[in-house]
């Protein structure tokens, strides 16, 4: 069994009952009233009911509940749940007569297209990465309408989107051996707040299309044939307009580096067919010593792939998402011909095609081996530890836009952040009561997964402040509690980013083109630079509020 879709309730129990004591006497302990369990939600009522049709419409509607308030269990934990009820909702009934594969899954390479993903679309039985898929649709739905805010000009909104996600996710180098690497999928790289520039352009689609904008991932010819993506072109009016995630920035219209009235910048993206068309809109992008990679010769070849998960191309998810209305209407799949349709009319996209990543991503996650399971599960357990899991009760309220209050994201990024000295204590009762050696690296593990929880909701904590324009808790969270107290820690560079993002909103300019100048090795260098470059060109600084 993957241990990625274990129940929460099996996963890391310490080996030796004295362990688990100590840490539950601690004051981090792994276990909390605060947090419901699966086994609260109630199958009883169900119970009686479970051979009729009402009966099974009752499962539907137990998972749809659950859903929309995972924030209330563990992490985990409800997903399988969740999957269970809809195979019981799901059963005995027929693909409708109406639904069929989308034609471009017949494009897909031999090896992807015998996935049994693929070979299982119209199979009307929900698999257990489902969970996670279903999860992903809804944050991905939350996110997209709290970052559009009241936007209702599409180009605004994809605009809105992508800046949300340059914020939100923390850029990523590419991997020295790709092949080797552990793709992430777009629920993960939301949660953990960072990932490669395929993967921020990977959630950027996503929450395109649950604001019903067409997009594509735009590549170029590499050597050996292989393409290579570029750029994001979300569709709007007939025109795509280019969002490149590597650098953080839409690629620049003529005249496109602006600023508001606020005189913050405001970049309008090109379209395609203008960078086609005039390769100076590219040079706009070169850095000294360092030309931007892609020249509008280069376009001509241009390939457009668009998105769709094995999920979101099923029967199963399909009939869900037909009966789901008002507040739990979500969407769970994909139109991948249609929106090849659209987008293949726009000028320079030439043929659009299904993308083949998300299928290639799947297939790699489903051949983790022992080593490369464990990994996986060390980056997700922060998000396990503490009373009532607050970094991830904290994340999935961040989500919903839940952002105050005394059971808002703020508050739980403040439980996640305990004392050393708790910490200290955890310490200490965990190793007294440790017989073994096995003990003792479960005690130092779930150390560090508490000290690791603090450092990412530190950092989280400002994001949270910011939205809610709480700007001097902010800039104490990002320089103070993330950049002096880990200056090579793990959000080093998106601290430094929303820092300067932060004292670019207050007017501050100089000292936002200081700190984004400061950045000469991330991945996200590139990006900054050419930001601060843009920022030197107003012609006065903004006058600080207050």
């Amino acid at each position: 069994m993957n241990p990625r879709n274990t129940p929460f309730a099996f996963r890391f129990i310490p080996a030796c009952p004295r362990l688990a004591a100590a840490l539950c006497l601690a004051a981090l302990g792994m276990v909390s009233p605060g947090c419901r369990k699966a086994s609260d939600v109630g199958f009883e009522d169900m119970a009686a009911s479970e051979s009729t049709a009402a009966g099974r419409e009752e499962y539907l509607q137990y998972a749809v509940r659950s859903l929309n308030r995972l924030d209330q269990f563990g992490p985990g934990e409800m997903q399988p749940q969740i999957v269970d009820w809809l195979n019981q909702w799901i059963k005995d009934q027929t693909v409708p007569s109406d639904w069929k594969v989308d034609p471009l899954v017949g494009t897909l390479p031999a090896e992807l297209a015998g996935m049994d993903e693929v070979k299982s679309l119209d199979r009307l039985t929900f698999r257990r990465d489902d969970g996670s898929a279903l999860q992903e649709a809804v944050w991905m739905r939350d996110v997209s309408n709290r970052a559009r805010g009241g936007q209702l000009d599409d180009l605004v909104r994809a605009r809105r989107l992508f800046d949300w996600v340059v914020q939100n996710v923390q850029l990523e180098p590419d991997p020295a051996d790709p092949a080797k690497a552990i793709p992430n999928r777009p629920w993960e790289t939301l949660l953990l707040g960072r990932g490669t520039a395929v993967e921020r352009a990977w959630v950027f689609l996503l929450l395109l299309r649950h604001q019903d904008i067409d997009a594509a991932i735009l590549a170029l010819p590499a050597e050996g044939g292989a393409a290579r993506p570029w750029a994001v072109g979300a569709l709007v009016e007939g025109q795509l307009y280019l969002f490149d995630p590597a650098l953080g920035l839409p690629i620049p219209a003529p005249d496109g580096v602006q600023f508001d009235d606020e005189g913050q910048l405001n970049v309008q993206p090109a379209t395609l067919a203008q960078v086609a068309a005039d390769d100076a809109l590219l040079r706009q992008l070169d850095l000294e010593g360092a030309p931007y990679p892609v020249r509008a010769e280069q376009l001509k070849d241009v390939v457009a792939w668009v998105e769709g998960s094995p999920a979101a191309l099923s029967a199963r998810m399909a009939m869900v998402q037909s009966r789901l209305t008002g507040p739990d209407k979500v969407l769970l799949t994909a139109e991948p011909s249609r929106a090849a349709k659209h987008i293949g009319d726009a000028p320079g996209a030439g043929e659009a095609r299904l993308w083949p990543w998300p299928f290639e991503v799947a297939r790699r996650r489903a051949q983790l081996g022992p080593a490369e399971t464990a990994q996986v599960e060390t980056a997700m357990r922060p998000f396990r530890v503490g009373r009532s899991y607050p970094l991830w009760r904290a994340r999935t309220l961040y989500f919903k836009g839940e952002l105050s209050g005394p059971q808002g994201a703020a508050f739980f990024f403040r439980q996640a952040r305990p004392p050393q000295w708790r910490q200290a204590e955890m310490w200490k009762a965990a190793s007294e009561t440790a017989d073994t050696s096995t003990d003792a690296d479960d005690a130092r593990t779930t150390t560090e997964a508490f000290q690791r929880a603090k450092v990412d909701a530190s950092y989280w904590a400002g994001l949270v402040a910011s939205a809610l324009g709480n700007y001097d808790a902010a800039a104490d969270y990002f320089h103070v509690r993330t950049l002096e107290d880990n200056p090579n820690g793990p959000w080093t560079a998106g601290a430094r980013y929303n820092l300067a993002r932060l004292l670019e909103r207050l007017g501050r300019r100089s000292e936002a083109i200081a700190l984004l100048e400061q950045d000469d090795a991330s991945p996200s260098a590139p990006g900054n630079r050419l930001r601060a470059a843009w920022l030197k060109t107003a012609k006065a600084e903004a006058t600080l509020p207050g």
